[in-house]
């Protein structure tokens, strides 16, 4: 019964895990792809069994939240870039580094 309770969240787990695989980098060979792939199933492995060492009873649910977590701050992080991008075209001179310092009192 444990086995197969083990094996159902390993599926679950790696079926979440998919969506961080889903390569969509341009213009790379299938080779780069294919490392890249089995580096991601490396790390979505060891961190699927640090969640079970830290979160026993819910390991896939704690996976899931750190996939979610990972997701939000990389698509934060390429929208600040893209505001910044932005300032630095229309305002070369606006000092949003200080903006950014100010607002989060760095």
């Amino acid at each position: 019964m444990h086995c197969a309770l083990a094996l159902k969240k390993k599926a679950l787990v790696h079926k979440r895990t998919e969506k961080i695989g889903s390569l969509t980098i341009p213009d790379i060979s299938d080779e780069a792809r294919l490392i890249l792939s089995r580096h991601q199933s490396i790390y979505s492995n060891a961190l699927f069994q640090y969640c079970e060492l830290t979160n026993q009873q819910n390991a896939p649910t704690r996976m899931t939240d750190l996939i979610w977590l990972y997701e939000y701050i990389t698509k934060n992080s390429q929208e600040m870039e893209t505001l910044f991008m932005i300032f630095h075209c229309n305002a070369p001179h606006f000092k949003f580094r200080k903006l950014i310092r100010d607002t989060f009192h760095f």
